[in-house]
């Protein structure tokens, strides 16, 4: 009896470390995830700018200048708009693009219109 407590035991203290390592590797995965998504951000950020072709030393430089004015609230404020204005701008043009695929669509669908049939 005392040695099917022990094997149930071991066997249930084996699954709580495989699940531990599983949490442990889902965590890794999301704060990668996370880092990965503020990198393409603050990428788009620079593109936005017009930074993207600058010579990495400048634009570190600059960016290191910046975090020592971000802290005088007027320069924030003014930058702040600016850059809602920038977003809006962008967020603007993206929304008038056509979908490559509309929603309304099944799919394996074949569009019904006469300009997009198959001649």
């Amino acid at each position: 009896m005392q040695d099917k407590t022990r094997q149930h035991l071991e066997n249930q203290l084996r699954c709580l470390k495989q699940q531990r390592e599983a949490t442990k590797r889902k965590l890794r995965t999301l704060a990668r995830q996370a880092q990965r998504d503020r990198r393409y951000r603050c990428g788009t950020l620079v593109e936005l700018a017009g930074l993207a072709e600058v010579d990495p030393d400048i634009l570190l430089g600059g960016l290191c200048e910046l975090a020592e004015m971000i802290h005088d609230e007027s320069t924030a404020s003014r930058w702040k708009v600016v850059g809602e204005t920038k977003l809006a701008a962008q967020r603007q043009r993206q929304s008038h693009r056509q979908p490559l695929v509309t929603s309304t669509m099944e799919e394996g669908a074949l569009p019904t219109d006469s300009n997009s049939a198959p001649r």
